[in-house]
């Protein structure tokens, strides 16, 4: 098996620096983390292209992880995200970046979008 650094090897670890967030809100602790969608599924396992992407959050618990939530999918791949507590107005956001390649012009679209965590 050839290795491949944006892919890694079959059963090896991926390094997600930057990718995972712990974050705890209302007393309790989740992890966010990126849920990017290939196209063709697990049908065609070696393709890396990206058409879809949202985010997972998990629940901290004393057993391990438990999903909590998923933001719908959205178009292209999702770049970055980061949670964001609002001191002055006790709100919590989450912050995504995502990039799509538009197949008939081939300019790249960046989007960004937000949500309100609520609970």
């Amino acid at each position: 098996v050839k290795y491949n650094p944006m892919i890694g090897r079959q059963g090896e670890p991926v390094g997600f620096r930057g990718r995972l967030q712990f974050v705890q809100h209302n007393g309790n602790k989740y992890l966010v983390l990126p849920k990017n969608y290939r196209a063709g599924g697990e049908l065609l396992s070696n393709m890396i292209s990206i058409n879809n992407s949202g985010l997972e959050i998990l629940g901290v618990t004393e057993e391990g992880f438990g999903k909590v939530a998923e933001t719908k999918k959205q178009n292209g791949y999702l770049a970055a995200f980061q949670v964001v507590e609002s001191k002055e107005t006790n709100e919590t956001k989450i912050y995504a970046a995502t990039v799509q390649e538009n197949a008939l012009s081939g300019k790249t679209i960046s989007t960004i979008f937000t949500y309100k965590w609520n609970n």
